[in-house]
């Protein structure tokens, strides 16, 4: 992809300037000619931005949902090890608030890009995660 757009430039920058002096002394089939290449060139270019903004969409979502894959996986293992230590409560961290801070910061960022997939699978993570803390917020110090 980076290829083609190297060549269109390249040529661009080997083609002489399409003045309107130089177009003026062209015979009007030659102009529609110019006009026709510079039509589907245009159109080409159009696809292969259309191309690209696909590209960019589909990578985004993809990005997105493995983020929360990953985020998933943090919060099962932090529940699995966390059921462990229910038999005794003073060897678990009591910093509650601050428990999957950075995760919770990239659910936010998911929600907050738009009404999609992720965003709604984001919204139920973090309400997991908010509830778990809710749990350990509320269960009696040791």
């Amino acid at each position: 992809m980076r290829t083609v757009v190297f060549l269109f430039f390249l040529v661009g920058c080997t083609l002489p300037p399409a003045g309107s002096e130089m177009l003026v002394k062209l015979s009007p089939t030659k102009q529609k000619q110019k006009i026709a290449f510079l039509q589907k060139k245009l159109e080409l270019a159009e696809k292969q931005q259309q191309k690209i903004e696909e590209e960019i969409g589909f990578l985004q979502e993809e990005m997105k949902k493995a983020e929360l894959a990953l985020v998933r996986r943090i919060v099962f293992e932090t529940e699995e090890k966390l059921r462990k230590f229910e038999e005794n409560p003073s060897n678990r961290s009591r910093e509650v608030s601050n428990l999957f801070l950075e995760e919770r910061q990239i659910l936010h960022r998911i929600i907050q890009d738009g009404p999609t997939t992720a965003s709604f699978e984001a919204q139920g993570v973090l309400d997991q995660i908010l509830q778990m803390i809710t749990n350990l917020s509320d269960e009696p110090r040791i």
